[in-house]
C-alpha cells in the first residue's frame, strides 16, 4: 500500500528541498524504468537538468509501506518548446531515479487520487525513518481542550 502526501508545512517544505539539494545530481541513478520511460516520453534533459539550476516544484511524497520506498515527486520550474515541465520521481531509499514524465505548465495535478493521500503522514519521521521501521509515522494531534 502507498500513503501520499501533498500538504506539507513550511518545516517539512524546507526539510525536503534541502534533502533534496543534499543529494549531488551525479549521485542519482537511472532505473531501466527511467531511462525507458525518458526516451519514450521525449522528455528533455536540459529542462530536467534545470530543476538543479533553476529551480523546482516538490508535488508530493509517496511512501510504499511494504517496500519502505520513500519517492519525492518534484516538478521543473522551466518548461520546453511545448510548454511543457519535466517531472521526476526520485527514490530517496533507492537513490534512484524511480520514473520521468511531462506535464503541461498549465496543469496543477487537479486529476490525483486524493483517496491515497494521507495529510496526517509526518513527512520528516518517514524520510528519517529507517527501511526497518514497521511503523507509519503520523503528526502528533494534540488533545482537544474542552
Amino acid at each position: 500500500m502507498r500513503k501520499h502526501s501533498t500538504q506539507f508545512t513550511k518545516e517539512e517544505m524546507n526539510y525536503l528541498i534541502g534533502r533534496f539539494k543534499g543529494v549531488r545530481r551525479q549521485d542519482w541513478k537511472w532505473s531501466a524504468y527511467s531511462q525507458s520511460r525518458f526516451i519514450e516520453r521525449e522528455a528533455d534533459l536540459e529542462v530536467m537538468n534545470s530543476i538543479w539550476t533553476d529551480g523546482f516544484t516538490i508535488i508530493e511524497l509517496h511512501f510504499h509501506e511494504k517496500r519502505k520506498h520513500k519517492r519525492v515527486l518534484i516538478r521543473s520550474i522551466r518548461t520546453d518548446k511545448e510548454d511543457n515541465q519535466v517531472c521526476v520521481v526520485f527514490n530517496f531509499t533507492t537513490m534512484e531515479i524511480h520514473t520521468v514524465y511531462l506535464n503541461e505548465r498549465t496543469n496543477n495535478h487537479e486529476e490525483q487520487f486524493h483517496s491515497e493521500y494521507d495529510a496526517d503522514l509526518d513527512v520528516i519521521a518517514v524520510m528519517k525513518a529507517k527501511h526497518s521501521d514497521a511503523f507509519i509515522p503520523r503528526k502528533k494531534v494534540l488533545p482537544r481542550r474542552y
